[in-house]
């Protein structure tokens, strides 16, 4: 018997009822219940896409001279172009690929995007000139934004457990964080064989990793259901049985407005979203800031373009060193929930004290890195970079984990938001990056960079004391708080999935919990 939970759902205009079907416990088909092995499959596919992604987002920094002789670059401000028009990619990407990955899984839409990201990415390295230069940039990042929206809502599909959820998003986000910072070593030291030879890495890397993901199991319940529900009706005929999200009926234009348009809503209408978008906006445009700023920062001692390159790498190692904060105080919240102390419970309390600890980090390492260049030694700025990942990881693991915890199923479409307005912010200001560090110098052009960021260090605790009230007010929260009760007719099966997962991860808690605990 299809292990499978039946409900009746009336068909629409006097059709037949039909039957709809949702995940029993312990179901090997609920991504919840699949082993710790495959998780990890999922949680290390997410990782590369993610890694190929954002290295590809500022492989062409170090390259800027071979590409201004060559494509007869005249105004300066065009070679912040190979990265903005990547992240104009970034921008338009989630709008389509988040939401579609609700609609139809997650696995065909990574799989397609990622190989259009290869294919360009080999566009890129024959382009004949610089506005096909500039196209197939974009066309690569584009492509290249399903990992970026979508692997919070891959890791939400398959860890019911808010713990183990938490720590692949960690490590997703610590490579995510590094993985910009690495693109401009290898075109650092490429430059001298050619630019073409930097997008020739890229194309290795990414190919080298486009095998595995063929690999990727559909991860999505809803879709999964929708498969299982296709199976039976094709083993009996006669059954009228369907998944959820096949009875949502939704036509072009509400395809288009409900869905397509949904990162767009929750930017908008969701405050949490709004907030945290803003925050993380930020932050990521300071990070591609520096990609024009460093060659400035390191000028006074003469770096070579590898070397400006090598000068990113202490942002790598505050990124991962900010795991170690992130496992310690998982293991101090299970002491306080053992122990039964009440704000252990809450939300908030889940992950973003890690982005109250990050956030002034983050502006210590600005101002670090400002007031550093005035030093005999290149180290001391250089140094500067590892508060700055170290706060950089933390504030995305706080404000990420909190939109998947508190968004769901609808997870993929609020990481979307975030990545529309932080990828529209690392398009427009490193346009003024190069200006306002000749202009107002180093010191005070990475302070004025500081205290913003210092100001946006309000919007964790700010979380914490009045984001129960927010969550209370917004009609998604509320609607996956629920669970039941009238809903509007079109989130009608969208709404019983998800309380089949809900109430699955309920009944499924205590031995899910003690196995995954062992282990």
């Amino acid at each position: 018997m299809p292990s499978a939970s039946r409900g009746s759902a009336n068909g629409h205009d006097g059709e037949t009822a039909k039957t709809t079907i949702a995940f029993e416990a312990g179901d090997p088909e609920n991504p919840y219940n699949w082993s710790r092995a495959k998780k990890l499959w999922i949680v290390f596919l997410g990782t590369i896409t993610t890694l190929n992604s954002t290295v590809a987002s500022a492989l062409p920094s170090g390259d800027s001279d071979q590409l201004q002789r060559h494509f007869h670059v005249t105004v300066d401000a065009q070679l912040v172009l190979p990265n903005s028009t990547f992240l104009i990619g970034y921008v338009l990407g989630p709008f389509l690929f988040a939401p579609l990955s609700e609609q139809h899984g997650r696995r065909y839409i990574i799989l397609l995007t990622y190989s259009a990201f290869t294919i360009f990415m080999m566009a890129t390295a024959l382009a004949p000139n610089w506005t096909a230069f500039l196209f197939f940039r974009m066309l690569a990042g584009l492509f290249a934004s399903t990992p970026i929206s979508n692997t919070g809502g891959l890791y939400a599909d398959v860890y019911g457990d808010p713990v183990y959820r938490g720590r692949a998003m960690a490590w997703y986000l610590a490579v995510a964080g590094a993985g910009p910072c690495l693109g401009p070593i290898p075109s650092g030291y490429l430059e001298q064989f050619g630019w073409r030879w930097t997008f020739w890495f890229g194309l290795i890397l990414a190919g080298s990793c486009l095998v595995p993901l063929f690999f990727l199991p559909e991860t999505y319940g809803p879709a999964i259901l929708m498969r299982k529900a296709k199976r039976m009706r094709k083993q009996n005929p006669g059954s009228n049985v369907y998944a959820p999200l096949e009875l949502q009926h939704l036509g072009a234009q509400q395809f288009i407005s409900k869905v397509l348009g949904r990162p767009l809503r929750m930017l908008v209408a969701e405050p949490i979203v709004s907030a945290t978008c803003l925050y993380l906006s930020l932050i990521y445009a300071v990070i591609f800031m520096l990609f024009q700023a460093y060659p400035i920062v390191f000028s006074i001692y003469n770096f070579t373009p590898g070397e400006v390159g090598l000068a990113f790498l202490p942002i790598v190692v505050g990124s991962f060193l900010a795991l170690v904060p992130v496992i310690y105080w998982d293991y101090y919240l299970r002491s306080a929930k053992q122990k039964n102390k009440p704000w252990s419970s809450k939300e908030e309390y889940q992950r973003l004290p890690l982005g109250v600890l990050g956030g002034p980090l983050f502006s210590i390492g600005m101002f670090w890195i400002g007031w550093g260049t005035k030093q005999d030694h290149w180290i001391v700025p250089m140094l500067g970079g590892i508060p700055l990942g170290f706060g950089f990881v933390l504030i995305f693991i706080a404000l990420f984990n909190y939109l998947v915890d508190s968004y769901k199923i609808y997870s993929a479409s609020a990481l979307g938001a975030t990545s529309i307005s932080r990828s529209t912010f690392g398009v427009v200001l490193p346009f003024a990056a190069k200006p306002m560090f000749r202009t107002l110098g180093v010191a005070w052009a990475a302070s004025l960079l500081g205290f913003l960021s210092l100001v946006m260090c309000l919007i964790p605790p700010l979380f914490i004391r009045f984001g129960e009230g927010l969550r209370g007010r917004s009609p998604i929260c509320q609607e996956l708080a629920k669970g039941s009760g009238a809903k509007q007719p079109e989130k009608e099966a969208a709404d019983e999935e998800m309380n089949s997962r809900e109430m699955t991860d309920e009944e499924k808690s205590d031995e899910g919990k003690n196995e995954e605990d062992k282990s």
